[in-house]
């Protein structure tokens, strides 16, 4: 007889009752020690439950091994198309590991500058990462993040582009012969077309072996050194590659990258030689950058308009588009509410966008110049650093908004001089906010059928009756106003 669980008897103190007791529930006799001999004792379900997830495990360790080693033998196959950096590109075969083929001292690095593989987060998209428990596979997906905790790498993400490899790699060659960055990238990685075009390439710079930056603040022995110093090359390279598209949005320790050892992407290895270390990129670079300035200068570079008429725009739809999401939250909008809390910023940023194309239309920063190309390219910028930033415990933003008159400034070398012209742009929108104010009280006193006297027009707009008497010659001309 099989028992799931151990019976305990006292076989001395029993009596004839007890004994039938015994009997009748187990069906044996425990006064006869042969009966307890029959007794087989299964283990717990728990300890089952441990040999089926082991046998489990195995099977998918079997068949993972399996398609490695399937990987290794006929190299990366993909059928069929798939949608990567807004293209729709077809099957992609390659033999081997873009690591081996590469044949460079900066892929070993980079694959030592990502996590091992049970925290490799990896994807199609930049969306959401996924851990693939296997290297390997991994380093085959387009995306991947590197090893946030130490990092490794400088990525810059650029939206240019550019009519053929050779000319993208021209790019750079220039830029370090001109003594503006330290040195070409080693990998510059994107989409190349068949008509020859790369599309928006991540230029990375790998950091020597032993010079990775540790980054885990809060632990003993962290210093915040060594980081801010990352971030500052990291925008120093921003402002150089402002002409190639550099997105100063993109978060600078992120290490999310278009890996280069996949086979989806066109990898070039510009140079293999030589790898500078923080220190020697920051002698070559500007570091007094910030993002915001660098979002504002990006766009006046990018999309050709010129400091001034980019700067507008960007002040118009930057103030907007805080305005926009601070009202989706006070009117606890559903569709809002529930992308915010599943962190599909993405979604957020296209509802923006579109509401943000809307409101310039309808605004007076459109009529300055009627250009819906570049306009939306702001729009993009915008729309994607305010819902990065946006932060709804701190609606009332009391930091300095900087860069706003930079193109007033513009080309003013003193601070003297940026003062000077920083105070009358000041003083000359001040007026324009107080005359369009008068004149709003007069409209308002004329829908009311009241007279329009000095004294009224005080009391409707608020304004002191020296100012109205400032004003008064101007509105009279305007409005027709009696010379009260």
């Amino acid at each position: 007889m099989v028992l799931n669980t151990p019976v305990f008897s006292n076989q001395e103190h029993s009596t004839p009752q007890t004994k039938n007791i015994d009997k009748h529930c187990t069906g044996l006799d425990f006064s006869n020690p042969a009966g307890l001999q029959q007794i087989k004792i299964l283990p717990p379900a728990f300890m089952t439950r441990r040999a089926e997830d082991k046998e489990f495990f195995h099977q998918r360790y079997k068949d993972q091994q399996a398609l490695v080693k399937e990987r290794l033998e006929l190299g990366y196959r993909r059928r069929g198309y798939k949608e990567l950096s807004g293209h729709q590109v077809g099957p992609v075969r390659e033999e081997g590991l873009r690591s081996e083929t590469l044949k460079s001292k900066a892929g070993e690095l980079f694959v030592a500058a990502v996590p091992r593989k049970q925290d490799l987060r990896s994807n199609w998209g930049k969306g959401s990462l996924e851990r693939l428990h296997q290297k390997l596979f991994s380093l085959d997906e387009p995306y991947v993040e590197g090893n946030r905790k130490f990092l490794g790498f400088l990525r810059i993400d650029t939206d240019r582009i550019w009519a053929s490899v050779e000319e993208c790699c021209l790019f750079y060659r220039l830029l370090a012969h001109d003594g503006q960055i330290a040195c070409e990238p080693h990998f510059l990685v994107g989409l190349k077309l068949d008509d020859g075009r790369f599309i928006r390439p991540h230029a990375i710079w790998m950091l020597p072996k032993g010079a990775a930056i540790w980054n885990e603040p809060g632990k003993e022995g962290w210093r915040r050194g060594p980081v801010d110093l990352f971030h500052s090359v990291y925008f120093g390279l921003c402002h150089a590659l402002l002409e190639a598209g550099a997105d100063a949005g993109a978060p600078a320790a992120s290490q999310q990258v278009k890996c280069p050892l996949s086979p989806e992407w066109h990898t070039v290895c510009p140079q293999d030689v030589r790898f500078p270390d923080l220190s020697e990129h920051a002698e070559y670079l500007e570091l007094n950058h910030n993002r915001e300035v660098l979002l504002r200068r990006a766009a006046g570079v990018q999309t050709g308009m010129g400091i001034v008429g980019s700067n507008e725009i960007f002040n118009f739809c930057q103030k907007k588009a805080y305005e926009i999401l601070n009202g989706w939250h006070y009117s606890a909008d559903a569709q809002f509410k529930f992308d915010y809390q599943n962190k599909t910023f993405g979604l957020i940023v296209d509802r923006l966008h579109t509401e943000l194309e809307g409101a310039l239309v309808n605004g007076a920063a459109r009529s300055k110049r009627n250009d819906a190309a570049h306009a939306s390219l702001i729009i993009a910028k915008v729309a994607e650093y305010a819902v990065s930033h946006w932060n709804p415990n701190i609606l009332q933003q009391s930091k300095k908004n900087r860069g706003v008159l930079m193109h007033v400034v513009e080309g003013q070398k003193t601070l003297k001089e940026r003062q000077v012209t920083a105070a009358q742009y000041s003083a000359q929108k001040n007026a324009e906010r107080t005359l369009n104010s008068i004149e709003n009280a007069i409209n308002s006193l004329s829908d009311k059928g009241i007279g329009v006297t000095k004294a009224n027009l005080a009391r409707e707009s608020g304004i002191s009756r020296p100012t109205i008497n400032k004003y008064w010659s101007e509105l009279t001309l305007k409005f027709g106003l009696d010379k009260i």
